[in-house]
C-alpha cells in the first residue's frame, strides 16, 4: 500500500524529477509539488471512475428522513451517505431491484433519493481520497495517470506525457483484470430476483 505523497513521488520519478516532502505535498512551495499536489485528487477519482473496483462497493441501509421537500408522486425522502460517488442500484428489504424511485439534486451535498418504501438499501461506489487504502494492483495505473497528467506542465514534453500513457493503458488493464478475479456479488442473485442494473455517474470525472 502506498500514501497519497508516495505515489506523488512515484510519478515524479518516472519523469526524472527530485521527490518532493509531505509539507510540500500539503503546501506547495516547489515547482513540483505545484504541479503534482493539485492535480493528484482528480487522477485518484478519474482512475477509480474507471470501473466498479471491489474496494468501492458498498451497501448502505438508508432509513426516510421524512416526506419529500415538495409534492411528488413519492412518499419518502432519504438523505444519500457522503462518501458518494455514483450509484449502482437500489434494492428492497428483501433484496429485490427497486426501481420506482428517484434522485434528485445537482451534487452530493443537496442529493436526495425519493422512493415509496423505507427502509432502502443503497448500493454505491464511494469517494476515495487516502491512497493507503487501495489494493496494490492500482497503485501503478494511479502512479502512470499522474505522471502523464503532470508530465507536459513539468517537463515540456509531449513524448513524456504518450509514454505514461502508454504505461497506464497497460497498468489500468491489469488492475481491471485482477479486479473481476475479485468481484463478487453482494447478493444472491436468483432467477427471481435479478434484473437489469444501471449505473448514474455524478461530478466530473
Amino acid at each position: 500500500m502506498a500514501t497519497n505523497l508516495e505515489i506523488a513521488n512515484q510519478a515524479l520519478l518516472e519523469l526524472g524529477s527530485a521527490t518532493i516532502t509531505q509539507a510540500d505535498f500539503d503546501s506547495p512551495s516547489s515547482s513540483a509539488a505545484r504541479v503534482v499536489s493539485p492535480a493528484f485528487s482528480s487522477v485518484l477519482k478519474e482512475v477509480l471512475s474507471t470501473y466498479d473496483f471491489p474496494i468501492l462497493r458498498v451497501v448502505s441501509k438508508l432509513v426516510s428522513v421524512g416526506a419529500p421537500a415538495v409534492d411528488t408522486e413519492f412518499d419518502y425522502s432519504f438523505s444519500i451517505p457522503n462518501d458518494f460517488n455514483y450509484l449502482n442500484k437500489v434494492t428492497t428489504t428483501e433484496g429485490f431491484q427497486n426501481s420506482d424511485y428517484r434522485i434528485e439534486g445537482s451534487d452530493v451535498a443537496s442529493l436526495r433519493i425519493l422512493a415509496n418504501e423505507t427502509p432502502i438499501f443503497l448500493h454505491y461506489g464511494k469517494t476515495i481520497t487516502d491512497a493507503s487504502v487501495l489494493p496494490d494492483y492500482l497503485i501503478s495505473a494511479v502512479v502512470y495517470r499522474l505522471a502523464a497528467r503532470i508530465a507536459k506542465p513539468l517537463t515540456g514534453e509531449i513524448n513524456e506525457r504518450e509514454m505514461m500513457n502508454r504505461e497506464y493503458e497497460k497498468a489500468i488493464k491489469q488492475a481491471k483484470r485482477r479486479a473481476s478475479q475479485d468481484k463478487a456479488p453482494l447478493r444472491s442473485i436468483s432467477d427471481d430476483n435479478s434484473s437489469y442494473i444501471h449505473s448514474h455517474q455524478y461530478g466530473d470525472v
